[in-house]
């Protein structure tokens, strides 16, 4: 007969020479355990004294914070020397950038224990990634798609934030790199330099890591004004400016050699390390945190073929062969042992022959039940598959150490990661938040009694316990987007009882969550806004009981809510509006006709003291739980009513005052008009005359008497202009015109002016510019704004005339900006009151004070706007804005 137990036996020495092999292992590295002193590299990026300034007080508190053992900083410039230290084990941790990680895990099987958590100018980041930018000034570079032919500076070949990452979206957005680029220069690895290469021209576009320009230009180094950020995006919770994807900050990288208990009191050192100590001051971060995912970098190497990628997949070969060195070693071991027994059995094969035909019998009969069994087993898996693949939730299996070993495709919707790159390749804790498992593990050590680990024990802790086999976590999803699941963790276990696993099943309830907490804080916003306006609010059900009554309604009434809750609404009516108000609500719910719900109105009050007073409310009705609810928002509009009746007797005197005002300017224009048209034209005619023997003196008092003539009538015209405009009797005609034309009359008009100063005057082409304005009073806005410029200018000054176009709202703006004596800025704010010349009225400049006035109201009946900015002794600056004709319309009619 066959021996059935004989497999089993051979099973069993397979199993004891592993054990065997595992504890010749332990030997060999038994002294690392016991190793008293601990070598962490750092890449010293700016130098080995910065290095240790900023290093050395970290060593220092893990020497306090671990006393059994001596840890010794040793700061390398070089990554290749860094990777030679990683390859002959002289160094047991390393703190270094996250390619130069990738390499080091792929090549050596280094692990991220943990990942930095950097501090700039306070706040807390674990991610960083690339800033694109260039000049402000640039108007020809907009996006990638504007760097044909241009040149771009970065810090370095191998700087991650500072070329890598940007190559990355270069590569992703379809850019040719090689082929289109003008020229790729590098700042030997100093960010600063490339900022100022291209604020200085060295190259058109620079590439820096994140937070870089914030940095300079906190210390005044540069102005972010003068730079412009291509690519932009923005990512939830990272305050810097930003061109691409974030990834993984700085990494603390173990070698595979260091034992595990060093490892666990060095992380547990470093995570309990607060963001105030001496040593993360002086390191400029804020702490640690469990070691992040990088299988992002990974990737980015992967598509940009370097570093440890360079040579594309031969790295993956590489890479198993490392990672699961201990497996081919037993595989290795248990083949010898089998053909070992073939060989023992090929001896013995002559005692057998006999029988080999009942063995062969009992082989087939086997293979056969193990078939059916194989097809049944099939069957079953394909159903369960099925089954886990359509549920509308998240299935993950791991093994013991949470390498994850089934994977559905709604964990696959959920987190984004494709299956073939988690199966036997993701751990379970890559998509937990470490921190929410360091906190779990904490909690879970006060409660149950004992400590646990931040690691897969957390899991195991979780699945043993039923009252906390169910909990919120928070998943991270490839994108590195949050979300939260209601997840449940059980164990599985194999044949002879012992843990073989974990089974992960999760629902994203993000949405819930979120919905939940919106209502919540609706809720209490509501509350809030409801207990402090100053309206009053008071609910009553369907009977017009009282149901609320918010503390706005007992200021109004004078009832407190407790006396006044649970009570007949009519009791704050007047009669007969009281007796009447059951029967109002009766008829509204059988016919649904309406006085008041849904329409506001002022009804008539009664105080707790019985005083009667008007009151403006809105009725709406609400249907909450299948009943009805009235909502009453109201105020007390007493004093309204009384101020009110104030204005309208106010508004008739001022109207009656208005008409007086402007019969009398109506009556006055021809009677002041007459004579003065008559002074100044005698005093011109005197003027003109040359037969005439006038003397200087006389001929000065001629001017004198024309000037102040002319002075008047302007004044007088200009009141009667904005009398005009206050009154809404002033019509215009707005119709398309070139602004250059409109211009160039108003400049002709004051040309003697201009020249009589000597001033300079610049204005930008104006030609095949049309503007919707009244011709007559655009110009009579333009000269009031040049003769400004001209009279408060300087002998010898300048005044120039730019302009400024707005395609998508269809405007121009217009500034006329000189360099004269300016305004004084505690008078800036009364520029556009009547009559008021802002200290001018002692000076021997003439004026009305009300130019400016009539300018600003023009300017709003043409629908556009001025406004003005001065610095005193300096010069003022006046812009105005206006429409543009659309495609549609070439002449408006205001």
């Amino acid at each position: 007969m066959y021996d059935m137990n004989k497999p089993l036996r051979c099973m069993k020495e397979i199993r004891f020479f592993q054990k065997l092999f595992i504890l010749f292992s332990a030997v060999f590295f038994v002294n690392s355990v016991f190793a008293s002193e601990f070598t962490i590299s750092v890449r010293a990026l700016n130098g080995i004294e910065q290095a240790k300034k900023r290093w050395q007080p970290t060593i220092d508190y893990l020497n306090r914070s671990i006393k059994q053992h001596q840890f010794i900083l040793k700061p390398v410039i070089s990554l290749d020397l860094l990777d030679q230290m990683a390859a002959n084990k002289v160094t047991d941790f390393i703190i270094t950038n996250p390619a130069s990680y990738v390499d080091m895990e792929v090549k050596y099987g280094a692990s991220a224990i943990l990942t930095l958590k950097s501090s700039v100018f306070g706040t807390p980041l674990t991610e960083f990634g690339s800033v694109i930018f260039v000049n402000s000034d640039r108007g020809d570079i907009n996006s990638f798609d504007d760097f044909k032919n241009k040149s771009i500076l970065a810090v370095s070949p191998t700087a991650f934030g500072g070329w890598s990452v940007a190559l990355k979206e270069l590569k992703d957005y379809g850019f040719d790199v090689e082929n289109n680029l003008k020229s790729i220069q590098f700042a030997n690895g100093i960010q600063q330099a490339v900022v100022y290469g291209v604020r200085d021209g060295i190259a058109d576009i620079g590439v820096v890591r994140t937070d870089q320009l914030e940095r300079m230009a906190v210390i005044g180094e540069i102005d972010l004004s003068d730079y412009k950020i291509i690519n932009s995006r923005m990512s939830l919770g990272f305050p810097f400016l930003l061109s691409s994807r974030l990834y993984p900050e700085w990494a603390f990288v173990k070698l595979k050699h260091v034992p595990d208990e060093i490892v666990r009191e060095v992380s547990l050192a470093l995570i309990s390390l607060r963001q105030d100590s001496a040593a993360a001051q002086q390191g400029s971060y804020a702490g640690w945190v469990l070691g992040m995912n990088y299988q992002p970098v990974h990737r980015l190497m992967k598509s940009l073929r370097f570093g440890v990628y360079a040579n594309g997949d031969e790295v993956r070969l590489e890479r198993i062969l490392k990672k699961y060195k201990m497996e081919l070693i037993v595989a290795v071991l248990v083949l010898l042992v089998a053909l070992l027994i073939i060989a023992i059995l090929l001896l013995d094969n002559r005692f057998r022959r006999q029988r080999q035909t009942q063995a062969e019998k009992l082989q087939h009969m086997l293979q056969e039940e193990v078939k059916n069994q194989t097809s049944q087993l099939q069957k079953v898996n394909q159903e369960l598959q099925g089954l886990i693949d359509g549920a509308n939730i998240g299935i993950i299996a791991t093994d013991i150490d949470g390498v994850i070993r089934t994977y559905n495709i709604g964990a696959e919707t959920m987190l984004g990661y494709e299956v073939d790159t988690v199966i036997g390749q993701m751990s379970v804790l890559e998509i937990h938040d470490a921190f929410e498992i360091f906190n779990e593990a904490k909690a879970l050590t006060q409660n149950i009694g004992k400590r646990i680990e931040p690691s897969m024990n957390v899991f195991a802790a979780m699945a043993e316990n039923p009252k906390y086999q169910q909990a919120i976590w928070t998943y991270i999803h490839q994108s590195g987007e949050r979300f939260r699941v209601d997840l449940s963790v059980s164990i599985m276990h194999d044949p002879t009882g012992e843990i073989d696993g974990f089974v992960f099943i999760s629902k994203d309830i993000e949405k819930q969550c979120m919905a939940e907490s919106k209502i919540k804080q609706l809720s209490v916003y509501m509350r809030g806004i409801v207990d402090n306006i100053i309206d009053g609010v008071i609910t009553t059900n369907e009977q017009g009981i009282i149901e609320s009554f918010n503390p706005a309604a007992e200021k109004i009434f004078g009832y407190s809510s407790a006396e006044i809750i649970g009570k007949n609404v009519a009791i704050l009516m007047p009669s007969p509006y009281a007796q009447l108000h059951d029967d109002y609500i009766t008829k509204y719910m059988e016919t649904s006709e309406s006085v008041i719900v849904g329409k506001g109105r002022v009804v008539e009050a009664r105080r707790r003291d019985g005083e009667l007073f008007p009151l403006e409310i809105g009725i709406s009705q609400l249907w909450v739980a299948e009943k009805h609810r009235y909502v009453a928002i109201f105020r007390d509009i007493s004093e309204r009513k009384k101020i009110e009746e104030e204005l309208k007797q106010q508004k008739e005197k001022a109207e009656q005052a208005n008409r007086a005002k402007s019969v009398f300017l109506s009556s006055m224009s021809h009677e002041v008009r007459t004579p003065l048209n008559a002074i100044i034209g005698f005093a011109e005619l005197l003027l003109s005359d040359t037969d005439q023997d006038t003397n200087s003196e006389t001929q000065a008092q001629l001017t004198d008497i024309m000037l102040a003539g002319e002075h008047l009538l302007l004044l007088f015209n200009d009141v009667l202009d904005l009398s005009r405009i206050e009154s809404g009797t002033l019509s215009l005609h707005i119709e398309k015109l070139p602004l250059a034309k409109i211009m160039t009359e108003c400049l002709g008009l004051l040309k003697s002016q201009i020249d009589s100063k000597k001033i300079e005057l610049n204005c930008d082409n104006l030609n095949n510019i049309y503007v919707c304005v009244d011709e007559t009073r655009m110009k009579q806005v333009l000269i009031n704004l040049l003769s400004n410029a001209i009279k408060y200018n300087r002998q010898n000054g300048r005044i120039n005339i730019c302009l400024s176009e707005f395609q998508l709202n269809e405007s121009v703006e217009l500034t006329i900006s000189d360099t004269g004596i300016g305004i004084e800025e505690n008078q800036q704010s009364h520029l556009f009151e009547p009559f008021n010349r802002l200290g001018a009225e002692n000076s021997n400049i003439e004026g009305s004070g009300i130019g400016l006035v009539i300018v600003k109201r023009m300017m709003e009946m043409m629908q556009g706007w001025v406004k003005i900015s001065s610095e005193s002794g300096k010069g003022t600056q006046v812009t105005i804005c206006l429409h543009r004709p659309s495609d549609r319309s070439v002449k408006l009619q205001a």
